[in-house]
């Protein structure tokens, strides 16, 4: 199997480490979209650590070795890291910024 090539985390701050009970008292913002309940195995823990640093190929080498418990923080890592790889077909037209920006609240 040839390993996947992923971008590297672009924010270096220990804000994203939720070491020992930081994760768990996290958890309900960090998971408020998909509402994945706590794990209650420290293996799953940790690599549902390396997610949230940042560290996808590791958050996908943990979950991996722990076959289906661990399939979901593999997934979501695989489809995290690989956001670095897209690249945009064009760049977005004036009309388009413009059209975000009043969505956003910012006027022109």
């Amino acid at each position: 199997m040839v390993a996947a090539k992923i971008p590297a985390f672009p924010y270096d701050d220990d804000a994203y480490a939720y070491e020992g009970d930081a994760l768990r008292k996290a958890w309900d913002r960090l998971h408020r979209g998909d509402r994945e309940p706590f794990p209650a195995d420290a293996r799953l823990q940790s690599a549902w650590r390396a997610f949230h640093r940042g560290e996808f190929a590791e958050a996908i080498a943990q979950g991996a070795k722990l076959k289906s418990a661990g399939s979901k923080v593999a997934t979501k890592a695989a489809a995290k890291g690989g956001e670095g790889e897209r690249k945009p077909e064009a760049a977005p037209t004036q009309e388009a910024v413009i059209f975000a920006s009043l969505l956003r609240g910012v006027h022109w």
